[in-house]
């Protein structure tokens, strides 16, 4: 049964981003870049952990009680899109696909970020 999209209202973005990258970071996970749009999320992370698909789960999990108030719909899928980079050049045409999406409203938060701070 296919649901439509939930729209994440652009004042929550940065704020659900935060915490997913808190959430990734709690179990492990190295967030190279994160994008918050609308209605999904892109983000390239290092997981020395086999369950990638598993850490995700609960990062979105309990980012979806975190914003409970906010936004009272499922907001995430089931399952998400899982796809392994094999190689520099791979990393960097994705990273700059995700970066892009600043363009269109979405909240980026790069490594680069966490370098400045």
């Amino acid at each position: 049964m296919h649901k439509d999209a939930v729209e994440l209202p652009a004042v929550l973005r940065e704020s659900v981003g935060r915490t997913l990258l808190a959430r990734l970071t709690n179990h492990r996970a190295e967030v190279l870049i994160l994008a918050v749009a609308r209605d999904h999320v892109h983000l390239v992370l290092r997981c020395a952990s086999p369950h990638v698909r598993m850490i995700l789960g609960y990062a979105k999990r309990s980012l979806s009680h975190a914003i409970r108030a906010q936004v009272q719909a499922i907001v995430w899928a089931k399952k998400c899109g899982v796809k392994t980079i094999r190689s520099r050049e791979q990393q960097r045409a994705t990273s700059q696909c995700i970066e892009r999406h600043a363009r269109k409203g979405a909240w980026v938060w790069t490594v680069r970020d966490a370098l400045r701070t």
